[in-house]
């Protein structure tokens, strides 16, 4: 499962200038996919639309949901946000993430 962080004003009106602190803090079973986004000091700044994914595989996919929800929760900044609308409608757990 996959979650997108983005500029806050994605898609309509990207800013940019975002800060997002934390994304090394993420779990073993959960891989951070730069899009849009550079290194500035302790923190990756919003440079795009689609700064990062957060990408989690589980045996299931409530297992993974959990994963990502954990490691959104450990970042921090400002000028960004998640799409909470990827993913929401997920079909029966059926198995493998």
């Amino acid at each position: 499962m996959t979650l997108a962080l983005v500029d806050e004003g994605y898609p309509e009106q990207v800013r940019g200038g975002g800060v997002l602190r934390g994304l090394e803090l993420a779990e073993r079973n959960v891989l951070v996919f730069h899009a849009a986004t550079r290194r500035e000091g302790d923190a990756w700044r919003v440079n795009g639309g689609r700064a990062a994914y957060l990408t989690a595989w589980a045996a299931t996919m409530a297992q993974a949901r959990a994963s990502l929800e954990t490691a959104l929760r450990q970042l921090s900044g400002s000028g960004w946000r998640c799409r909470t609308d990827i993913a929401e409608r997920v079909p029966n757990d059926t198995g493998v993430a």
